[in-house]
């Protein structure tokens, strides 16, 4: 899949999260030995708490169990209606990496939408001077979904009706590809 799909399919999913409304749960994944989950919370585009999940089981099991607990406390304690977590991609992921993403999907279970942000969207918008930490990768993903959805929504808004409903057809078209 080119960079350019991936970029118009988070857009029509951050727009789409955009027009939920609601609350958007945001999540930096990790396997919690070198590095914590981050996490965030938004409400209509703004934070409203954010923080790190750590996990103390030592066995691969033990930890995706213990993720998928804790992503599954937070969902039913803050009742967002949107998760998004950053892609990961690459052959130098490690494999538990991609089991943990699997773990904080399943504790998502209730909400309403769920999708990823590729790295280099969310980086663009991160200034200069930026030090990286797990809450604040997570606060930059949910920063990204707003930011992107919006300047999507803006566009369609602004589009002739014809031409509105053209964009629309084309994006539902590329979508229907990348199923």
């Amino acid at each position: 899949m080119s960079r350019r799909r991936v970029t118009t399919v988070f857009m029509k999913n951050a727009a789409i999260a955009v027009r939920l409304g609601g609350r958007l749960l945001s999540i930096d994944p990790a396997l919690g030995t070198n590095s914590n989950i981050g996490w965030a919370l938004f409400e209509e585009g703004e934070l409203i708490t954010s923080g790190e999940l750590t996990v103390s089981s030592k066995k691969i099991g033990k930890k995706l169990v213990e993720i998928k607990d804790k992503v599954s406390a937070l969902c039913e304690l803050y009742q967002p209606r949107v998760m998004v977590i950053e892609k990961l991609r690459g052959r130098i992921l490690h494999i538990h990496l991609i089991w943990a993403c699997g773990a904080i999907v399943a504790g998502g279970d209730t909400v309403q939408k769920f999708f990823e942000v590729d790295i280099q969207s969310w980086r663009r918008l991160i200034p200069e001077g930026y030090v990286k930490t797990d809450q604040g990768d997570a606060i930059w993903i949910g920063r990204a979904v707003y930011h992107f959805g919006n300047i999507e929504e803006q566009a369609i808004e602004s589009d002739t009706p014809k031409k509105a409903k053209a964009t629309r057809a084309r994006r539902k078209k590329v979508t229907r590809k990348n199923k």
